[in-house]
């Protein structure tokens, strides 16, 4: 299973964030994901819970023992007086604070862009020459002086009495200060190395310095937790030296740049199904819950990965995943979406082997939303970990060599769509370059149902999709529904968007214009993200792409790309009449480049969006074109340019502030990664994160 983006992923499909952008995109992407102020107490209770006896002997310190850390000067003054007070203590056993201010981790995906000013490790990890290891870190702190002071949260003040739901719904928990925001954004980008799905707790600011002993009791407290409290996923080890070698023989294809360790993988699979012997109270949920659990767990079976082929870079959403594995054990299990698909025979579709939810992996930050301490406005997409293996491993579409394999690779990924339509009445949701693979034999897979529907019940009031390829009333409209039309357009967007990429063109020059204002354009209006506008006017009144534009030797591809354009125009005429419409009319076999007329509502039946029908007969008949370019595929056109995350402590010299990112769990994996397939014994892995039934 290839990784996709959420729907909040703004950036380019063809960079990594870093730097400036990377925080200003997580900090966007974090909006109303921040879940506080909850009391210190309480947050204690949740997400640190210990025994009478381990409370009982916390060392007793004085409630100014943080005192003398630096008050002015220049920020990374406090780091090392703050270290040494932490380490000469004797309230955080077996751990150590690292000054990481200066050390990337040059194993991160975010390269050199991302690292907090103080990590915590345990005592037998060595920093000596990679002080920030994103794989063994357990806590972050990052530090603000007293000029410096933006907490990046806003408590309502006390009063003299407890304060309505609805004066708590006003208060704007969220500062839009820039300098707040700042604060936020650099927590959330940390938050994108770890796997924290739904959002973020936030506890009541105090003043650290002189009520040292809530810093100390939260320091002593975590260091009593067990590895699954603090974050670890107990479901992933490292692999032993017989399992590494089997690495090495059968996964060396698909070793990803970044160094990561071999590590075996439990996937749990849905006959035989056991009780659950959950580990601590994060594992679990209250009677309060807002969606029943099942408390049984699926037979397992355990695969080795070395590192994803892709890696979610978002601190929330669903991180779908894909891993190629090697699997030592054959046995066909079938469930959910990708059963019904294969029982039905859907071609160009994943062969799934086995899967089910990961018992305990279940986010908890929705479950706060209606706590009396609760303020300013949230909402939150309750998630459960998924994993399931699949007998199919391919390499991302931006690696084909040829305009033709391009084309096949999305035909035959548009054929499952149809078949999984007519068949099954299931729509995909989420059609992107990402999410059609290629399986080095010249043609493509239509991968990552896990955001699938049946039929046209919505399944939340939040879009779906990859933000380039989305369709253009879906990016205007965010409560529209996800009909048919809207994947049969985002397959157009695919052709176009990996064309103007990797094939050569007359508007080359014009490529960063394109993308910007085209596939990457949004704008916030009304506290939602919208774009759209860009390719309306592309499609219906050709800006960007104009009516010269011509792929190089490959006249049937442009006229293709035309008469999509054009197809889609008309639908967008007809579905919107108010809308300024070009005038210009032709049909998919003309050779003219035309504009073509706002179509009547009442006829919509005969579009070519309507249906699959004309997309479909079109494609087969360009791909039966005997005269194609060879390897006519370059390198991405367009330079890569710099635009613009585990538990994290902020902490300023007025106040300090908890946070728990992914609620309850703040899970982690072992490893960081995503993908997989069938060559021998090799299979996809896939791990995601579900939307469980509403938002909260």
């Amino acid at each position: 299973m290839s990784s996709s983006k959420s729907v909040n992923s703004l950036r380019q499909d063809s960079e990594l964030l870093t730097g400036k952008s990377l925080h200003q995109t997580m900090e966007r992407e974090m909006r109303g994901k921040w879940v506080g102020p909850m009391p210190v107490d309480q947050f204690f209770l949740a997400f640190l819970p210990v025994s009478e006896s381990v409370k009982t002997n916390c060392p007793i310190k004085c409630n100014t023992y943080f005192a003398d850390v630096p008050k002015d000067g220049i920020e990374t003054d406090m780091y090392e007086s703050f270290i040494n007070l932490v380490n000469n203590g004797d309230f955080f056993p077996q751990f150590n604070l690292v000054n990481t201010s200066t050390y990337p981790d040059r194993n991160s995906y975010q390269r050199n862009e991302v690292h907090c000013n103080v990590s915590a490790y345990e005592k037998n990890v060595v920093t000596k020459d990679r002080a920030t290891q994103y794989e063994h870190t357990e806590l972050q702190l990052e530090f603000k002086t007293d000029k410096r002071c933006p907490d990046p949260f806003d408590d309502p003040k006390p009063t003299d009495h407890p304060l309505t739901r609805g004066e708590l719904h006003k208060h704007k928990f969220e500062p839009d200060a820039a300098y707040k925001a700042q604060c936020r954004s650099q927590m959330a980008s940390y938050a994108t190395e770890w796997f924290d799905r739904a959002g973020a707790i936030v506890s009541q600011a105090f003043r650290y310095r002189e009520r040292s002993r809530v810093l100390i009791e939260f320091f002593w407290r975590f260091a009593h937790l067990s590895p699954s409290q603090r974050g670890y996923d107990t479901t992933v080890h490292k692999a032993n030296e017989e399992e590494c070698k089997l690495a090495e023989t059968y996964l060396i294809n698909w070793k990803v740049a970044q160094e990561r360790p071999v590590v075996v993988i439990t996937v749990f699979s849905t006959d035989e199904r056991n009780k659950v012997a959950g580990e601590g109270d994060l594992g679990k949920r209250n009677d309060k819950d807002k969606r029943d659990e099942k408390d049984t767990q699926p037979c397992k079976r355990e695969v080795i990965a070395w590192g994803p082929m892709d890696d979610g870079d978002s601190p929330i959403g669903r991180a779908t995943r894909a891993y190629p594995v090697f699997d030592k054990m054959l046995k066909k299990v079938e469930t959910d979406i990708l059963r019904d698909l294969n029982r039905a025979e859907v071609p160009n579709v994943p062969k799934l082997l086995g899967g089910a939810d990961i018992p305990g992996q279940i986010t908890h930050s929705d479950t706060f939303i209606d706590s009396a301490w609760r303020a300013g406005k949230a909402t939150l997409t309750p998630r459960i970990h998924s994993r399931f293996l699949e007998d199919f491993i391919g390499y991302h579409l931006k690696m084909f060599k040829s305009s033709r394999e391009l084309i096949q690779a999305v035909y035959d990924a548009f054929v499952g769509h149809h078949e999984a339509w007519n068949k099954c009445k299931i729509l995909h949701r989420d059609i992107s370059g990402g999410n059609i693979l290629l399986d080095g034999q010249g043609h493509g897979i239509l991968n990552d149902w896990d955001m699938a529907q049946r039929g046209n019940k919505p399944l939340s009031n939040m879009r779906t999709g990859t933000w380039q390829f989305m369709s253009t009333l879906l990016l205007k409209t965010p409560g529209k529904q996800h009909e048919l039309q809207d994947d049969i357009e985002s397959f157009v967007h695919v052709v176009m968007y990996y064309g103007l990429l990797y094939l050569k063109h007359n508007h080359v020059d014009q490529l960063p214009i394109i993308i910007t204002n085209v596939f990457d354009e949004c704008t916030r209006e009304n506290g939602m993200y919208v774009g759209g506008y860009g390719k309306e006017a592309l499609f219906r009144l050709r800006n960007h792409i104009t009516v010269n534009f011509q792929f190089e030797n490959n006249n049937k591809l442009t006229r293709w790309v035309d008469n999509a354009m054009a197809a889609v125009a008309a639908w967008l005429a007809a579905v919107t009449p108010k809308s300024v419409c070009g005038s210009f009319d032709a049909g998919w076999d003309s050779h003219d480049k035309v504009v073509v007329p706002a179509a009547d509502a009442s006829a919509l039946k005969d579009l070519a969006l309507y249906d699959h029908t004309t997309l479909k007969n079109t494609l087969q008949t360009l791909l039966a074109t005997n005269v194609w370019p060879q390897h006519d595929a370059v390198p991405n056109q367009m330079a890569p340019q710099p635009t613009g995350s585990k538990r994290s402590i902020q902490m300023d010299m007025l106040a300090c502030r908890l946070i728990v990112l992914e609620d309850g769990n703040m899970l982690r994996e072992y490893h960081q990664g995503s993908s997989i397939n069938s060559e021998g014994d090799c299979f996809q892995y896939g791990s995601v994160f579900k939307q469980l039934s509403g938002t909260y």
